[in-house]
């Protein structure tokens, strides 16, 4: 190094599994959308679903001690479900 030369370099590697904090998500939007209604002496309710509606990477939690080698811990991208509630009807 050159006397008065001031070098910088970061305290982590780049790789795949490390990522700045700045470059990841800030808003996660999920969608459901369901029915709800009666099929005879049933009452029926399916939905779907759907999570991480823009696929953003954001951190889905923070690991204490970088348990792993990580710290922060990116959360699922975009999933899809599906489902039903289904009951009995109670009579008056």
């Amino acid at each position: 190094m050159k006397p008065g030369l001031i070098q910088c370099e970061p305290l982590l590697p780049r790789s795949r599994s490390f990522s700045p904090v700045d470059d990841w998500g800030a808003g996660v939007t999920n969608l459901r959308v369901g029915w709800n209604g009666a099929i005879g002496e049933l009452q029926a309710a399916p939905f779907l679903g759907l999570n991480n509606l823009w696929d953003r990477r954001y951190v889905g939690s923070v690991t204490l001690n970088a348990v792993g080698g990580r710290v922060l811990e990116p959360a699922p991208r975009r999933v899809i479900y599906v489902g039903t509630e289904i009951g009995f009807r109670s009579s008056p």
